[in-house]
């Protein structure tokens, strides 16, 4: 089990706790860009705990090759181990008594952090009875390639979507000659992989962009073989062949240019009935990756907190 005692990790409690909250952030970024979010979750007495994935943000301790040691990281950073990892640290919270096993848990998941929410609930459900619930904003349950202005870009795209397409086959277990002859050799090579290109695609407010270009502890490469850890975990959401059982709240943009939307949809398809207690809201004509930073983030929040509120009530009675 990793030690958390010496390690940077976000924990923001209430006078009067009622709910604990941990979230679980997307690819490439890190906790810290939740203080906002946070802050608004502790003004209803929801304690709330981060810790950045394994390779991300402040777990590298690195001040001078960030960039180098976040993409080096990724060559064989796979997402069970972010699941197993994040899992130590809920462990963690109970052991050392920061979190109260009297009150509720609910996960909070942004984009792959919503993938890994997902995964890391169907895991624990039966051993944490605290566990009530899961937030997902625009989750990573179908890939897309980023798709910017220009032919070159244009070209590049259409390559890219077709390769992704072909992965997502051979994950479905399709597709067995590219699987085991193209697919098999570039993941021994495991070439660096641009995420930078979706800077313009997190939200519609241009300060948020800026911020999120400028920031240093953004990784701007990873590594085929991790985003094909992606791939293979989206695959086993969707084609799950169990009902993902406990509540949930949903929120994704139809535009989303980062993550597919459909993805949202066929979760949503294959894991809804009214005894479940969730909130599916897609936004029409919206494109921002995170809605909880874009135009609409009121909306999104108060939705958010809403439903909380409705889950915890119908809880207790």
């Amino acid at each position: 089990m990793p030690c958390f005692e010496n390690k940077d990790f976000i924990l923001e409690t209430p006078k009067e706790p009622k709910i604990n909250l941990l979230i679980l952030h997307g690819i490439c970024e890190y906790s810290e860009r939740y203080k906002e979010l946070i802050e608004k979750f502790k003004q209803q007495d929801i304690q709330v705990a981060a810790i950045d994935h394994p390779g991300h943000g402040k777990s590298l301790n690195s001040s001078q090759n960030f960039q180098e040691d976040f993409y080096k990281v990724s060559q064989t950073l796979t997402i069970d181990e972010i699941i197993d990892y994040q899992i130590s640290f809920l462990n963690f919270l109970y052991d050392q008594k920061y979190f109260s096993k009297d009150l509720p848990l609910l996960l909070f998941g942004q984009s792959m952090g919503g993938l890994i929410a997902t995964k890391l609930s169907l895991k624990i459900q039966t051993k944490l009875p605290q566990l009530k619930g899961v937030i997902l904003l625009s989750p990573a349950f179908k890939p897309i390639a980023t798709k910017n202005s220009g032919f070159i870009n244009l070209l590049r795209f259409k390559v890219e979507q077709v390769f992704l397409n072909k992965c997502w086959s051979c994950c479905t277990g399709n597709s067995p000659i590219f699987k085991n002859t193209i697919l098999k050799n570039i993941l021994k090579i495991n070439p660096a992989v641009d995420s930078a290109r979706a800077e313009a695609a997190i939200s519609d407010l241009a300060e948020v962009n800026k911020a999120f270009a400028s920031d240093p502890f953004i990784g701007r490469k990873i590594s085929l073989q991790f985003l094909h850890s992606i791939l293979k975990n989206m695959v086993s959401v969707i084609d799950a062949k169990e009902k993902f059982k406990l509540p949930y709240f949903l929120s994704w943009g139809d535009k989303d240019k980062i993550v597919a939307g459909q993805g949202s949809k066929e979760f949503v398809e294959k894991n809804l009935d009214e005894t479940q207690r969730c909130f599916v809201k897609e936004y029409k004509d919206f494109f921002p990756h995170e809605l909880h930073n874009s135009s609409r983030k009121e909306e999104v929040i108060s939705d958010m907190l809403k439903w909380i509120k409705a889950l915890e009530a119908s809880d207790s009675q």
